[in-house]
C-alpha cells in the first residue's frame, strides 16, 4: 500500500503526531484551504477490461506549501483535517532529494515513512481481524451433477 492509500484509510491519530512535528519545525502556508469538490470516479470493467466513469464522488481537497514545497491532498468525503494532513504529507514526500536544495525535507521524509508503516501495520491487523470474524460465515456451495 502506498503512502496516499495508507493516509486515506488509517485513523487520523496515526498521522497526527507526525503532522504536528512538521508544523513545529517547518513553515506551512495553506495555499488553498480544504474545500469540497465533485470528481468523476474511474473504474475498469472486469469483463471487457475497458475504463469507464462509474459516477461522481464528493472529495475534500487542499493545497499547502511546506518550506517552499507544494503538497496536494484529496480525500473522499467531507474531511477537512485529513485533506490538510494529506497535503502536508504530500509536500514532505515530494520534497527534493537534491543536495543543492537548502530546504530539503529528507529528514522528515523518513519519519513520514515510519509513521505510514506503523499505520499500515495497524490497518493490516484490523483487516486480518475482520477476515477472521467473517471466515466462519463463509458458505461452501457444492453443486451436484444433474
Amino acid at each position: 500500500m502506498n503512502i496516499s492509500q495508507t493516509l486515506s484509510a488509517c485513523r487520523i491519530e496515526d498521522i497526527e503526531a507526525f503532522v504536528q512535528r512538521v508544523c513545529d519545525r517547518e513553515e506551512i502556508l495553506v495555499m488553498e484551504k480544504p474545500s469540497g469538490a465533485m470528481v468523476m470516479m474511474k473504474h475498469r470493467d472486469p469483463l471487457e477490461k475497458t475504463p469507464f466513469y462509474i459516477g461522481e464522488v464528493y472529495v475534500t481537497q487542499c493545497t499547502v506549501k511546506v518550506s517552499g514545497h507544494i503538497g496536494y491532498g484529496c480525500v473522499m468525503g467531507h474531511d477537512a483535517q485529513r485533506a490538510l494532513y494529506a497535503a502536508i504529507c504530500d509536500a514532505v514526500e515530494g520534497s527534493s532529494t537534491s543536495s543543492q536544495d537548502k530546504n530539503d525535507l529528507g529528514y522528515l521524509r523518513s519519519e513520514l515513512h515510519e509513521a505510514a508503516e506503523a499505520a499500515n501495520k495497524r490497518l493490516d491487523a484490523a483487516r486480518q481481524t475482520q477476515e477472521a470474524m467473517t471466515a466462519g460465515t463463509r458458505v461452501d456451495f457444492v453443486t451436484r451433477p444433474e
